[in-house]
């Protein structure tokens, strides 16, 4: 009916015009029985003032406008917005916050696929609901809203406002979302990059061969992988392998997790901080950056030379690992790899399968298809220290994930990440050294090896990583030294909390 409206620019009668306009008006104030929903239970004064904010706002324009069609095209840009706002409870049962923003506007088509299998009834509704809302705003005929109406309107706003000013604004629709959209938006996760390299000196002397490997591992959960260890025994059984029991990622995204890693510091990324790549060159090792994950590799800003794969496995890495180990004897080696990234079951060969996945998106299927993808980064990680283990000179290397993983673990049903649960910050950690680094280093490595059972953090790596070097400083809180508890925070977009305060 719709379709011949606008094609045949018939009018429809003012009495089936105003029950076509119940849909949009429902769009628009479904935010606000969204935010009475969640919020009752908790505090039912803060509920009914966002609630009744909520409302206030999205029926301002109708108290301004001339027409119904005008106060409805004046909105169509906010309806998707509402649609999402209403609908994201029904998914994660809590209202949408900046995470869920700025993971709308981070994510690549990759992520948005994979959300979309599973979630694509509210994606359904939520397209059908704004394109009804479009063609209803564009198919209705001219309705004028009359001067005494407009003005009762503004009386009641004006009535409410006592009220109005106990609501919450991040609960308040669309002042809220858009504020925490802005918030998104304008929230850099640029690494640093040293404006001069740092000097110092280092001991014991360097050796003539030296090789630093840097793993960055993607949305590999703790428990899973260390439960799946013996599943790889030539990896587990492996002479020198350290890991860590309490390690955390500091953030749930890969956008803050690797600088945050790179940088060695919790929250806010310091400009004039040196990272580990400008570490590395003041060492005089050649630094490769190997990029095989989606996330752009703006983090190897300093990097002499940046390698990116787009297809294939990590195992498919192993021939470009070689060459770098066969071209240079001074090198740091970042490879970032794609790990456990959704969809999982692209992460390892149909015969390499050892869970059965189960058709469907249910919660079995993607526990699976996620413990396979665990087998694969286990046995990557075999086959790189197998490389490294016929190289002459001294070895280290480290592998820690950028974030953990959400799967259907509790009743707010989230699934991958960037959500702010504990789950995601939740990450392995683990070192590996040849015997020649070991033998130079005794001291360093048993201290490495004691600090195993430490609440420790990637923010620990970068002065790890300077003493693995031997550059001796009194100030870096490093593992291979006695280690000094503190406080872990984490970054859960643009807030730094402590970790203890998430679940």
């Amino acid at each position: 009916m719709l379709v011949e409206i606008l094609h045949k620019k018939r009018v429809l009668p003012r009495s089936v015009a105003l029950w076509f306009c119940l849909l949009p008006f429902i769009v628009l104030l479904a935010p606000a029985v969204a935010v009475l929903v969640e919020l009752w239970s908790d505090n039912w004064t803060q509920a009914l003032a966002s609630t009744l904010a909520s409302a206030t706002l999205m029926l301002l324009p109708a108290a301004l406008c001339m027409t119904v069609r005008g106060y409805l095209l004046l909105l169509l840009p906010v309806a998707p917005m509402a649609a999402v706002f209403a609908v994201y409870p029904t998914v994660f049962h809590q209202l949408p916050g900046q995470e869920a923003w700025f993971a709308l506007f981070q994510t690549n088509a990759v992520e948005s696929y994979e959300l979309a299998t599973y979630f694509w009834q509210p994606v359904a509704t939520i397209v059908l609901a704004t394109g009804l809302y479009a063609g209803i705003a564009f198919a209705i005929p001219h309705i004028t809203i009359s001067a005494t109406l407009r003005k009762i309107s503004l009386a009641t706003i004006l009535g409410l406002s006592p009220i109005l000013l106990q609501a919450n604004p991040s609960n308040v629709f669309p002042a809220g979302p858009l504020y925490q959209v802005w918030q998104a938006l304008g929230t850099s996760p640029n690494p640093t990059v040293a404006a001069e390299l740092p000097s110092f000196v280092r001991e014991p002397r360097p050796p003539d061969r030296e090789i630093f490997v840097f793993l960055i591992g993607e949305s590999a959960r703790r428990h899973e992988f260390y439960e799946l260890l013996p599943r790889t025994p030539s990896l587990l059984s492996r002479p020198n392998l350290v890991l860590y029991d309490a390690a955390i990622s500091q953030a749930g995204m890969t956008q803050f997790s690797v600088p945050l890693m790179l940088s060695g510091v919790a929250g806010a990324v310091d400009e004039a901080r040196p990272n580990a790549l400008a570490i590395a060159h003041a060492a005089g090792l050649r630094v490769v950056w190997l990029n095989h994950n989606d996330a752009e590799a703006k983090f190897a800003q300093g990097a002499d030379e940046l390698i990116h794969v787009h297809r294939g496995r990590d195992l498919d890495l192993l021939p470009m690992i070689q060459r770098q180990l066969d071209v240079h004897r001074k090198l740091f080696l970042v490879v970032h790899t794609s790990g456990s990234h959704a969809p999982y079951t692209n992460r390892y060969a149909p015969h390499e399968e050892i869970f059965a996945v189960e058709s469907g998106t249910g919660k079995s299927a993607l526990r699976a298809a996620y413990g396979n993808s665990i087998a694969a980064t286990h046995r990557f990680l075999d086959a790189v220290l197998s490389l490294l283990s016929n190289q002459d000179g001294h070895i280290f290397l480290w592998y820690a994930s950028d974030h953990g993983e959400n799967l259907l673990d509790d009743e707010r049903g989230l699934r991958m990440h960037g959500f702010g649960a504990r789950i995601e910050y939740d990450v392995p950690l683990l070192f590996w050294a040849n015997d020649a680094y070991v033998r130079a280093h005794p001291s360093g490595w048993a201290q490495l090896t004691a600090n195993r059972y430490m609440a420790v953090s990637t923010g620990d790596l970068l002065a790890t990583f300077k003493q693995a070097l031997g550059v001796v400083s009194d100030s870096d809180n490093g593992l291979m030294r006695p280690y000094r508890p503190y406080v872990r925070r984490v970054r859960f977009n643009s807030v730094i909390l402590p970790y203890s305060s998430l679940y």
